[in-house]
């Protein structure tokens, strides 16, 4: 409605939509906190707000992701001998996107839609990368231990995840973020198959390099200005 004929005061919004007045000023109210609509201070007036450009371009970069990622996956898997994965932020999670096995030899394969805890394993690429209050938001407080904070401080520094049987038995996994335009860490790439003596350090060039181009690809900015870097303090018992 208010794309199509805003901006509109409450009660030409009220006669439009026919509802009862209180639970639309809560409605707007709500929306108004979460920048999906603005009010005009001056008339009073409603219209669309900024949060709906960023929650749009944060759904445009996703749903590019997968279409932009199976070439450089494909890389990670001939450079590797191993699975390339693409996995994508969904709040309290991680969900596969998108993998591609190698030409030769056997390959561990991750299904597409599954689901991994955003503390958990190669997911920490991404977690790693959250400001301290979004930290807290998404894990619980009985996983956000001193071995965490320290391991996500590690992550951060070397700017990369390594996951040991934390994405199926037997599996190693080597994962690094993806970032936006903004800077906001909305995916991670990675190399995964059987546990070896390698370490997986060997798999980290063809995952960085993956992972830098589908950044670029996004918009992300060189320069991603000032912010909090010290962990989440741990919990106390």
């Amino acid at each position: 409605m208010l794309a199509l004929r805003g901006p509109l005061r409450l009660a030409d919004i009220d006669r439009a939509m026919g509802g009862p007045r209180r639970g639309l000023q809560r409605l707007l109210t709500s929306l108004e906190h979460a920048a999906v609509v603005w009010r005009d201070p001056d008339t009073k007036a409603y219209d669309l707000g900024m949060g709906l450009a960023i929650l749009g371009s944060i759904a445009s970069e996703r749903t590019a992701l997968p279409r932009l990622a199976p070439p450089h996956l494909r890389g990670i898997a001939e450079a590797t001998g191993r699975t390339g994965m693409l996995l994508l932020r969904r709040d309290h999670d991680v969900v596969c996107a998108h993998s591609e096995v190698p030409s030769v030899g056997a390959a561990l394969v991750l299904p597409v839609g599954r689901a991994i805890p955003l503390w958990s394993g190669a997911a920490r690429a991404i977690l790693a990368y959250l400001d301290r209050e979004e930290v807290e938001r998404v894990v619980p407080r009985e996983k956000m231990q001193a071995e965490l904070t320290d391991e996500l401080a590690t992550i951060r520094r070397q700017g990369w995840a390594m996951a040991r049987g934390e994405v199926l038995s037997g599996a190693l996994a080597v994962t690094v973020p993806v970032f936006d335009a903004a800077a906001r860490p909305i995916a991670c790439v990675g190399a995964m198959g059987y546990d070896v003596h390698d370490g997986g350090e060997n798999w980290l060039p063809s995952v960085r390099s993956a992972a830098e181009a589908l950044s670029d690809a996004l918009g992300r900015q060189t320069n991603r200005g000032p912010r909090d870097d010290s962990p989440p303090a741990p919990v106390r018992r």
